[in-house]
């Protein structure tokens, strides 16, 4: 009798994995949202040309520390008011309409001060009012492009997408800056508008083909604007998550971007000495820095602990703002903006990510528009930066920032444990 045949078992060989896939760009699958980055990179480039322009002038015209605070806080006064008109408008009408809206207003306030300069007619009160009409329209987008973003992809790409979208924003951070230094030093500031008014034509031609999905109109279109405004604070109110994420949003806008970006003229002149291509290069670095920051978040994917990392990046940018106050030397100090553009970016991606993800679309722009609310405290802190820096020195100035910053970014952590453990 012969022995029975064996049987083969079956192969036990766990099957092959994949290449992992790099996560750094999976968002961009989505064709609409390609073309809202493409609007993002175009209008940034207009924005950082901007900033540096308008800085430059301010402290040229005035050589005033505590005038070029003003005149750069000025631009966020608007988050305040106008911001939350633009989000009960985002949430009762068309968001791609508005967005061109906005776009063509910037272009044609950007034209205007091009010639003023050209003709060499404009004095500091165009600047106030440039910089606060500016800071109206960017009120009204911002919370609105926000929202799209969140509209053109799945839950699992948010993080990835909200990052490629502030990485578009400082890709421009990077470039913007330098070139508007070499602009203002060999071509003159109203070379700087003309081209940033052009830079809103590129927006609305990679906008208008964008194609943004129906969504539901809620009851919101029947009632007054402020009646859907309180609707907004009630929801952030009764959301325990929500109201901690809104809160620790403040804490960069006064004690880091003021004493950072805002007198930065001030401490390149005064402290760097570098002159207008020095000034475009340190905010070049701080540029540089986001981009990195904000690869780090989208190569993260759907990272978990998404509430120690917003709360790592303000206490790194607070601490790299208080090394930054003692340098002397160019280098090392651009070196050490672009740790704090790093950080900024790890914050903002984790935060802005943590609220999208949350907040049902019926009250995405009102959400965002309280969010960008604390935009509305920038003036206060650059006028607290440049009054610091009028009196003790920008060096002192940015110090203090820095101590501020990582203190009570401590104190919001041991408050609120909604914050620690978000996802």
């Amino acid at each position: 009798m012969g022995q029975p045949s064996k049987t083969i078992p079956p192969t036990t060989e766990p099957p092959r994995r994949r290449s992992v896939n790099i996560r750094t760009f999976s968002s961009l699958r989505h064709r609409d949202l390609r073309f809202l980055l493409g609007g993002t990179f175009f209008m940034s480039a207009g924005n950082w040309i901007q900033q540096v322009t308008v800085g430059w002038l301010a402290y040229d015209m005035t050589q005033s520390a505590f005038m070029v605070g003003a005149v750069m806080g000025t631009r966020s006064v608007p988050f305040l008011v106008a911001g939350p008109i633009g989000g009960v408008l985002g949430d009762r009408m068309d968001r791609k309409r508005i967005l061109m809206a906005t776009q063509v207003a910037q272009m044609v306030l950007a034209l205007s001060l091009a010639t003023l300069l050209a003709i060499d007619r404009a004095q500091v009160w165009h600047l106030f009012a440039f910089t606060l009409l500016t800071g109206v329209s960017w009120s009204i987008m911002n919370p609105v492009r926000m929202s799209l973003v969140a509209n053109l992809v799945p839950k699992e790409d948010l993080m990835n997408a909200l990052a490629l979208n502030s990485a578009a924003f400082n890709i421009n951070r990077a470039i913007g800056p330098a070139l508007a230094g070499l602009l203002i030093a060999y071509a003159g500031p109203a070379t700087n508008f003309f081209l940033q008014s052009t830079m809103y034509v590129g927006v609305l031609a990679v906008v208008i083909p964008m194609t943004v999905p129906p969504r539901e109109y809620s009851a919101a279109t029947e009632t007054s604007v402020l009646s859907n405004f309180t609707e907004g604070i009630r929801y952030v109110r009764k959301e325990r998550t929500i109201l901690p994420l809104l809160i620790v949003a403040m804490i960069p806008s006064l004690f880091v971007m003021p004493f950072t970006q805002g007198i930065l003229p001030v401490f390149s002149e005064e402290v760097l000495q570098g002159g207008s291509e020095g000034l475009g290069f340190l905010y070049s670095a701080g540029g540089i820095g986001g981009v990195v920051g904000t690869i780090i978040v989208a190569s993260l994917g759907n990272f978990q602990r998404k509430g120690l990392l917003l709360l790592a990046g303000v206490t790194g940018a607070g601490t790299a703002m208080m090394i930054y106050s003692q340098m002397t030397w160019l280098p090392l100090a651009a070196l050490l903006l672009a740790l704090i553009g790093l950080s900024d970016m790890l914050f903002r991606s984790s935060n802005n990510t943590l609220i999208h993800s949350i907040v049902p679309d019926q009250y995405r722009s009102r959400v965002a528009s309280i969010l960008l609310m604390d935009n509305g405290l920038v003036p206060l802190g650059s006028l607290l930066a440049g009054t610091l820096a009028q009196l003790y020195g920008a060096p002192v100035a940015v110090l203090l920032g820095g101590a501020a910053a990582v203190t009570l970014v401590g104190l919001v952590a041991a408050r609120f444990s909604a914050i620690r453990q978000a996802r």
